[in-house]
């Protein structure tokens, strides 16, 4: 993406930027080292969720642990029946918290003549209208083609479906940047563009585990293709 003027999203600008740059430059579905990255995917889970509760946005479990899921897309589903949440209701409980809370969000910025301002182009196609996003960042079907998905598959779907969430997620993100301009610190959503950036996927809250998910290349017959699944 183009750089963004300078002082365009007044002290957010920067930070803006960096969020964007970052999400451009993720290698989505590539192979993970799980004992590279563990520690920190974990710490980004602890840091994201203690942060939720501090805001009052999610009530974190007392014993909290986090659950690591593997292999092909398929394996976080046994059918697609949802495009955009293929894996069923099973995650919806954190899901669901942080999309309310940016609903909450969405108002006030529209509600501050300050911050409404600075929802413009180049991200914001209208002016005044945080909830509506410009420019796709990650969800883009070259990157489900350069891992090797097959389109019109369901393994397409489940994995367009993962790089949808992350595009969600990460525009809560810079949403969140303007909301809280004077406070950077305490974005709650910039974890989870951290674990984008390991390889792993917050799938979120299941009972008192949080799931990441990395994806590894399912075995196929001679001739065959990785991600592929008719």
């Amino acid at each position: 993406m183009d750089i963004i003027p300078d002082h365009r999203y007044g002290e957010a600008t920067a930070r803006i930027q960096d969020i964007v740059n970052e999400s451009c430059r993720i290698a989505w579905f590539r192979h993970v080292d799980v004992g590279a990255v563990q520690q920190k995917a974990e710490e980004l889970v602890l840091t994201h969720l203690r942060t939720l509760q501090s805001l009052g946005i999610l009530e974190t479990p007392t014993d909290l642990g986090v659950a690591w899921i593997a292999g092909p897309v398929n394996n976080l589903c046994e059918r697609v029946s949802d495009p955009y949440e293929p894996w069923g209701g099973r995650w919806a409980k954190w899901t669901n918290a942080i999309s309310a809370k940016m609903t909450e969000v969405f108002v006030q910025i529209e509600r501050s003549a300050s911050l409404s301002s600075l929802v413009r182009p180049p991200l914001w196609p209208v002016n005044g209208k945080p909830s509506i996003c410009g420019t796709i960042l990650v969800a883009h079907g070259v990157n489900l083609a350069n891992a090797g998905f097959t389109p019109s598959t369901d393994d397409w779907g489940v994995a367009w479906a993962l790089l949808a969430q992350a595009e969600s997620r990460i525009w809560y993100a810079l949403v969140w940047e303007l909301w809280q301009i004077h406070k950077p610190e305490i974005n709650p959503y910039l974890p989870l563009l951290q674990m984008y950036e390991l390889g792993v996927f917050p799938m979120g809250l299941e009972g008192d585990r949080f799931h990441l998910y990395h994806y590894e290349v399912q075995e196929v017959p001679s001739g065959g293709k990785a991600g592929q699944n008719n």
